[in-house]
């Protein structure tokens, strides 16, 4: 990536990025210098040189009656980069939150079909949490294959952002899940039921999530309520299996 490129990307306009890239490569140059490197003709350049002086990004030299222009340390479009960046990230996350507001009494249900669908559902866990929170999934998979859904997004950050997860599985797959401090795992005993309707069910911030591996569909409930109530027998269930 060029210096014209990576000044581009910071909200500068186009003949803005031009000339302050071409000073930062080429150091101080007079209007006619810059015309020649830039291509920008000069009444552009009369109104392009003091908007990027009134940002401090360039500054003027005088040089035998004639003025030359200095590009300014990119610090200052760093530093001014950042602040938008922090004023689009206030007001994107502003948005999400009233996107998220809806009423508990009316669940918003998501359905999806395909491999896509199983993977927008693992790696929604990640987007949903925070770093460090806990979910909670019932795996009753007969396809050990099924493991390839999650090897997407969600398997890479998963652990990096220290999500733990408790897991309640058939007895053969507890046995097969070797330890890992992130992930606990209870057993349905053998003598109840085998657990191997290739069905998933996760419980995750405010959202309940269904994967049916065979007919490969997938639907998440958003409703604070449900998952709740999901929880709560979680839990009960986890708490008899120890």
């Amino acid at each position: 990536m060029d210096t014209f490129e990576r000044i581009s990307q910071t909200g500068l306009s186009k003949k803005e990025s031009a000339v302050y890239a071409s000073l930062l490569d080429s150091g101080q140059q007079s209007l006619s210098d810059l015309h020649r490197s830039t291509q920008i003709n000069r009444p552009a350049l009369y109104e392009v040189l003091p908007r990027l002086e009134r940002k401090s990004l360039v500054s003027k030299v005088k040089v035998k009656n004639r003025y030359q222009y200095v590009a300014e340390s990119p610090r200052r479009l760093l530093a001014e980069y950042q602040e938008q960046i922090e004023l689009e990230t206030q007001s994107l996350e502003e948005l999400a939150q009233q996107f998220e507001k809806h009423d508990e009494q009316r669940p918003r249900v998501k359905y999806f079909e395909g491999d896509h669908g199983m993977e927008f559902v693992f790696d929604d866990v990640i987007y949903t949490l925070s770093v460090g929170a806990e979910f909670y999934r019932y795996s009753a998979r007969r396809d050990i294959q099924t493991k390839r859904f999650e090897k997407t997004f969600y398997a890479k950050n998963r652990d990096k952002r220290k999500l733990e997860r408790l897991v309640i599985t058939s007895a053969s797959k507890a046995k097969g899940k070797a330890p890992k401090l992130e992930r606990s795992v209870r057993a349905i005993p053998e003598e109840f039921d085998l657990f191997e309707d290739n069905i998933s069910l996760l419980i995750y911030g405010p959202k309940t999530a269904y994967i049916d591996y065979s007919s490969k569909t997938s639907f998440i409930i958003e409703s604070e309520k449900i998952a709740r109530f999901q929880y709560k027998l979680f839990r009960l269930l986890w708490k008899q299996l120890s």
